[in-house]
């Protein structure tokens, strides 16, 4: 299998930023070089949600109201404590914290990317993340004899998971859910893209195969 498009995030929940976003402003990753307190190497940033991606879990936090956030947190259950994260399709320009009054603590330089890659997260399993413009999108890569149902997703800050009609995945929490479409599954044979027949399956009440 030659790319696994398993999934969107698609936020109808919101999320609180650290610092001020454009509402219409494209998805980017920016690598965590200290400018944020958090053990992530990259975050990406909306106007009211923010991803914290690290190699074996994305984790995200949605602003329900002004005074009230929440986390969600999905990690790749058996995933290779080893698998590395890596920028690609570095943007143009930079991005600089000036904050406070000491340059020891400033933040100078911050390189912005479009994609992220992990690199065998799972034995012959890569991952990318990517933005569709305000959308959080990710791709597993699968090489040819690897097994696909080594992916396994467990969900933390969630209520309720389900599988709806039409095969979207469903995190249900208080005041809002995050709704990930039906996987879009292929294998490239010869330069043509066939289509494979999958979508996700319960392992239990908060984790998710293919």
């Amino acid at each position: 299998l030659n790319g696994l498009v398993l999934g969107l995030l698609a936020l109808s929940a919101t999320a609180a930023p650290p610092v001020a976003m454009p509402a219409n402003l494209p998805l980017y990753f920016e690598a965590n070089q200290g400018q944020a307190n958090v053990p992530a190497q990259f975050i990406a940033r909306g106007h009211d949600f923010q991803f914290l991606v690290l190699p074996t879990e994305v984790q995200i936090a949605l602003r329900k109201t002004a005074a009230e956030s929440v986390a969600v947190r999905m990690q790749f259950a058996g995933a290779n404590p080893q698998a590395q994260i890596r920028g690609d399709a570095e943007l143009p320009g930079k991005i600089n914290y000036l904050t406070g009054n000491d340059p020891t603590q400033w933040r100078t330089g911050v390189p912005m990317f479009a994609k992220v890659r992990v690199g065998e997260l799972y034995p012959g399993v890569n991952l990318v993340y990517y933005g569709n413009q305000q959308l959080l999108e990710y791709d597993f890569i699968v090489a040819a004899g690897a097994n696909p149902q080594v992916i396994t997703m467990h969900f933390d800050g969630v209520d309720i998971i389900s599988i709806n009609p039409q095969d979207d995945l469903i995190l249900s929490l208080a005041g809002g859910e995050i709704r990930q479409p039906k996987p879009v599954i292929y294998q490239m044979m010869d330069g043509v893209r066939k289509e494979i027949e999958g979508g996700y399956r319960m392992v239990d009440a908060h984790t998710v195969a293919f």
